[in-house]
């Protein structure tokens, strides 16, 4: 199991034990990923459904969505493990208040940040485990720069109707 350190996955190699590089999957790396993994699903998520539901725009969509099917398939086999170290009521980082968002290009921005940053970390980590995780989340992290593009020059068509809009009718905006 990745628990005792060895990674079967398609992305991580094939039973490739990794104590050669110092690197077991302990509870805590565990965690890492499965924080990394979380955090970039959930940015595409909310970019994904900006795309569907405030654009309808199926190519961006789609696109989105294909890179967060990729990420699920690259680790679904060792999803059950990623969980059963997830350590969220303990994380300091619950903790830490989230930045305002006044408006849709903030919003879309940080939520690209987000994927991208994640992903990175991904890819450092996959380094060690060998495989063809660094190769796959490094891929991954371009798709999001370029089709960060697209997400950022589409923003601008519904800025300033969906702020006003929303300031106007919720009173928590």
């Amino acid at each position: 199991t990745v628990a005792t350190g060895i990674l079967h996955d398609a992305a991580f190699g094939e039973n490739r034990e990794r104590e050669n590089k110092g690197v077991k999957a302990s509870g805590a790396v565990l965690r890492l990923l499965d924080a990394n993994l979380n955090r970039c699903r959930e940015g595409l998520r909310v970019l994904e459904d900006t795309a569907r539901f405030l654009w309808n725009e199926p190519a961006l969509y789609e696109s989105l969505r294909g890179v967060r099917h990729r990420l699920d398939e690259l680790t679904r086999d060792f999803y059950p493990d990623l969980v059963r170290a997830r350590g969220s009521a303990e994380d300091p980082g619950r903790r830490i208040p989230e930045a305002a968002r006044r408006d849709l290009p903030g919003l879309l921005a940080a939520n690209c940040r987000r994927c991208e940053e994640s992903l990175r970390v991904l890819e450092e980590y996959g380094k060690l485990f060998g495989g063809r995780a660094a190769i796959e989340f490094k891929e991954m992290r371009y798709r999001i720069y370029d089709l960060e593009i697209k997400v950022l020059a589409k923003k601008d068509i519904l800025t300033l109707t969906l702020t006003l809009s929303l300031r106007e009718r919720v009173s928590w905006v």
